[in-house]
């Protein structure tokens, strides 16, 4: 108990100079150091301070802090989180992974389904704002709609004019609570935010001359500063602004880490980074919440990719790909099985955000 209180005051006076509104990713961070790691127990203690400092809790931290549970066998704390999960989107469907078998072994497992899951199901469907989700639709439906468009001026306006009207959403009912439950709608709204985030960096980095486009005011129709705002919250994890801002080949001020591809060899490179770069990328990370890039964290990146990246289905998809005619199809089939991979399941037994 006294190692424990130790390590709380410890971890604690870490943070005390850190920014206040987004310590809570500070705590995150540091507790999936420990799970990459190995160091479980203090992994928990992490997740504990965690959930004790903030009521708005994010259903990967959740995951993370009831799978060390269950490695230490600590399963009547495992089962409290299970609970905890079902409140934040989880269905029984999602407890078939790997990591949780040892808790669905147990004698209380049955008690959990039966009894305990349609009472958390219906009050994680009681915190649901249906008319808020109706409207959230309406404007996905508009975005994926403008995406199909062969008319760029008619896209743009409409990737563009959506956020205005995300904005008012926010603005009337809050920032989506989506993003800390296991919710489709999330992935939904990533993609908005990516098309946006797309066509700023193409007014900023081409030369759109049209009358149109020199309309456009990203200061005033500004996504970004509300997706800081919501991170500040902790109702966002940076991790999405980050996967959001690299929707465009011309760059990531958030650090993404971009990868070369082998097939043949079925091995996996890094891009360097100049390290000039890299203490800029870091500075900007640590301001939004997220962790810096370092050579432990690359490295584990690298090696866990490497050991659960498709490599023979996207082999197998290219060789069956009849309707592939240039680099471009092969990019897009590419793309689409990596996202379907990592949307799909979960690659491990852990949802680690705060590695790129």
């Amino acid at each position: 108990m006294r190692s424990h209180l130790l390590f709380l005051i410890l971890l604690v006076s870490n943070y005390s100079h850190s920014n206040t509104k987004i310590s809570y990713f500070d705590i995150v961070n540091q507790a999936e150091r420990y799970i990459i790691n190995n160091e479980f127990p203090k992994a928990s203690e992490a997740y504990e301070l965690l959930f004790n400092l903030y009521t708005n809790n994010s259903y990967p931290d959740l995951h993370n802090a009831c799978v060390c549970y269950i490695k230490q066998n600590k399963y009547e704390n495992a089962f409290k989180l299970a609970e905890k999960l079902v409140q934040h989107g989880y269905l029984l469907e999602d407890f078939d992974q790997e990591a949780f078998r040892p808790l669905k072994d147990r004698l209380e497992w049955d008690e959990f389904v039966n009894e305990y899951f349609p009472k958390l199901r219906n009050s994680y469907f009681n915190t649901l704002d249906t008319n808020y989700r109706n409207k959230l639709f309406h404007a996905i439906r508009n975005d994926q709609t403008a995406a199909l468009s062969l008319y760029s001026e008619y896209r743009d306006s409409i990737f563009y004019w959506q956020v205005d009207t995300l904005v008012i959403l926010i603005n009337q009912y809050g920032f989506p609570s989506c993003f800390n439950h296991k919710d489709t709608l999330s992935y939904k709204l990533n993609t908005v935010f990516r098309h946006y985030f797309g066509l700023k960096h193409r007014y900023e980095n081409m030369s759109l001359k049209d009358t149109f486009y020199n309309n456009m005011n990203f200061n005033e129709n500004n996504l970004e500063k509300y997706l800081l705002e919501a991170i500040q919250k902790g109702l966002l994890h940076p991790i999405h602004l980050l996967r959001s801002y690299n929707y465009s080949e011309l760059g990531n001020k958030y650090g993404s880490i971009s990868v070369k591809v082998y097939l043949e060899e079925e091995d996996l490179k890094f891009y360097q980074i100049a390290a000039s770069d890299l203490i800029k990328i870091n500075s900007v990370r640590i301001n939004v919440g997220l962790p810096e890039l370092t050579p432990d964290i690359l490295n584990y990146l690298l090696v866990n990719t490497k050991k659960n990246f498709p490599f023979n289905e996207i082999k197998e998809s290219y060789n069956n790909c009849y309707t592939c005619r240039n680099g471009r199809d092969y990019a897009t089939l590419f793309l689409k099985i990596i996202n379907d991979r990592r949307d799909s399941s979960f690659s491990s037994e852990f949802i680690l955000r705060s590695i790129p």
